[in-house]
């Protein structure tokens, strides 16, 4: 059974006040006691925010290997994606160290993270295996070839299912 996770965005919560700290230590005379002041409360609150996103990442992965004895993901190039115009957004969710403390707390639980190669995912159809063709405006897959409709993001994560069980989706015809 496939959940949506969506992460809690504490970088964006706290960017005001991050952006005030900011912009008061760039008025403040360099190496003054109230300069270092504003300095620590920075870095005070950069770690809240790492300690946020880890205590939910933490919690979630509990909560999924409870469940479930593995756990398949997408096998992404963060590193790349973290390039695009979405990269404030992706460093936010930090996909990277929720994957690094997945793959931990599995190891330590005798559990499986699967990495499975998301290429293609959201064109293959998860009943039939076709692939459509759609752009990223299309938010329904609809296949062309069995007639099977569901929300594009479900059809992606029930293909990735099937990739990190090791069976793809069979083709079969319709009469």
């Amino acid at each position: 059974m496939a959940n949506l996770l969506l992460p809690p965005k504490y970088y964006r919560a706290s960017e005001e006040k991050l952006r005030q700290l900011q912009k008061q230590l760039s008025s403040q005379k360099k190496g003054s006691n109230r300069r270092n002041k504003t300095k620590a409360k920075i870095a005070k609150l950069h770690l809240k925010i790492k300690r946020q996103r880890r205590q939910f990442f933490y919690e979630t992965w509990y909560k999924l290997f409870s469940k479930y004895d593995a756990v398949g993901h997408e096998k992404l190039n963060i590193k790349g994606m973290s390039r695009s115009n979405m990269a404030k957004s992706i460093l936010d969710a930090a996909w990277g160290t929720f994957l690094e403390i997945g793959a931990s707390i599995a190891a330590k639980a005798g559990k499986l993270t699967i990495p499975v190669k998301p290429h293609g995912s959201s064109t293959e159809c998860s009943h039939c295996g076709e692939y459509t063709k759609k752009t990223l405006a299309d938010r329904w897959h609809l296949c062309g070839h069995c007639g099977y409709m569901m929300p594009r993001d479900w059809n992606s994560a029930i293909v990735l299912k099937h990739r990190a069980e090791g069976h793809p989706v069979l083709t079969h015809k319709i009469s």
